[in-house]
């Protein structure tokens, strides 16, 4: 479950562990590039968010419809495997249908917050490919 809360209520719950969203953007491709989707709208995330610097952006999950999808996010961000869907995709694990946005902000949670202080990413980021070549990204820093 994710639940989004203002600062202040943040702050009146005793401000546990939680995720931060920083940015967020959406970008669409051309027709045939889908794969590409969630690479060109992580692409104008960072490039719109102060050129925020990749090296600081730790953990990238994506909810890949293929594995087309994370092989180019991949690529396109030279990331290692601990660092894009550490835990396995939805290709391996089974597509969130109707959830995906959700179970990839409480998979990053997981990773992020719920480890702070034992080497876990500060930045992370969640990624979706929507029908038609929309993609989507939003920047998280664990607090």
């Amino acid at each position: 479950m994710a639940v989004v809360v203002s600062a202040k209520v943040h702050a009146e719950l005793g401000a546990p562990r939680a995720l931060k969203l920083v940015a967020s953007s959406t970008q669409g491709v051309g027709a045939g590039e889908d794969a590409l989707a969630p690479v060109a709208a992580l692409q104008r995330l960072l490039a719109s968010h102060g050129g925020f610097a990749r090296e600081k952006l730790g953990l990238v999950e994506v909810s890949e419809t293929s594995a087309a999808q994370a092989i180019a996010l991949r690529d396109a961000f030279e990331l290692e495997d601990d660092e894009l869907c550490p835990d396995g995709g939805a290709v391996a694990r089974g597509y969130p249908l109707g959830a995906a946005g959700a179970v990839s902000v409480v998979r990053l949670f997981t990773r992020m917050a719920r480890n702070r202080g034992r080497h876990a990413p500060i930045y992370g980021a969640a990624t979706q490919d929507a029908l038609g070549g929309i993609g989507v990204a939003a920047l998280f820093e664990a607090v």
